[in-house]
C-alpha cells in the first residue's frame, strides 16, 4: 500500500508544481490560466492467494486540448512479495511475445480503423510490456497515442490462457483451477 501512495503522491506534486509553475507564467504574459486537475484511481482485476493483480490510472489535465490518462499495471506474487513482469510468466524458450502478437493483430483487424493504419502490421510486445491478469488469461495494452488516436482510449487485448498454456510457467496452480 506504502508504494501506491508515494506514487499517487508523487503524481499530485508534480502536477501541483507544474500548475503552480505555469500559472505564474501566465500571469507574467497576461494569459488566461486552466485549472489544472488531477484524478487516480485504482482496479482490482484479480485476486488469489497467490497473485493480485491491479491497476492504477492516472489522468491529468493541464490546459490543452483535452486530458491524459495513464496507467500503471502491478501483478504481485504475495508468495515471494515480488513484482512480476511480463517475461517472468514464460518458460525461457517459449515464444510467447510471437504468439501475443499475433492475437493482438488478429483483435485489431476485428476493428481496423480504430488504429493507426501502420500499427496494424506493426504492433508488439515488449519484454516488460504493461500488462494483468483477469479470470481468463492476461490483458496486454498500450499508452495512449502508441497505436491509435485518443479517441481510442488505452488499447487493450485480452489474451485467453489457453493460448498461453503450453509456454506459461506462472502461475500454474490457477491455470489448474481455472482452465
Amino acid at each position: 500500500n506504502s508504494l501506491f501512495e508515494e506514487r499517487i503522491i508523487e503524481f499530485a506534486k508534480d502536477i501541483e508544481d507544474s500548475a503552480k509553475e505555469d500559472e505564474e507564467y501566465f500571469k507574467k504574459y497576461d494569459i488566461p490560466f486552466r485549472t489544472y486537475a488531477a484524478y487516480t484511481r485504482f482496479e482490482v482485476t484479480y485476486i488469489d492467494d497467490e497473485l493480485i493483480s491491479l491497476s492504477l490510472t492516472y489522468y491529468c489535465y493541464t490546459g490543452g486540448a483535452h486530458g491524459m490518462t495513464y496507467r500503471e499495471p502491478y501483478n504481485i506474487d504475495l508468495r515471494s512479495e515480488t513484482l512480476l513482469e511480463l517475461n517472468d510468466l514464460f518458460d525461457a524458450e517459449g515464444d510467447y511475445k510471437s504468439i501475443i502478437n499475433k492475437e493482438i493483430r488478429r483483435q485489431m483487424a476485428e476493428d481496423p480503423d480504430r488504429y493507426f493504419r501502420d500499427s496494424l502490421s506493426t504492433a508488439c510486445i515488449s519484454d516488460n510490456h504493461p500488462f494483468y491478469f483477469t479470470d481468463g488469461g492476461i490483458v496486454v495494452y498500450f499508452d495512449l497515442y502508441e497505436i491509435a488516436p485518443y479517441a481510442s482510449g488505452i488499447p487493450e487485448f485480452e489474451i485467453r490462457f489457453s493460448l498461453l498454456e503450453l509456454i506459461m510457467r506462472y502461475p500454474t496452480e490457477r491455470d489448474e483451477k481455472n482452465g
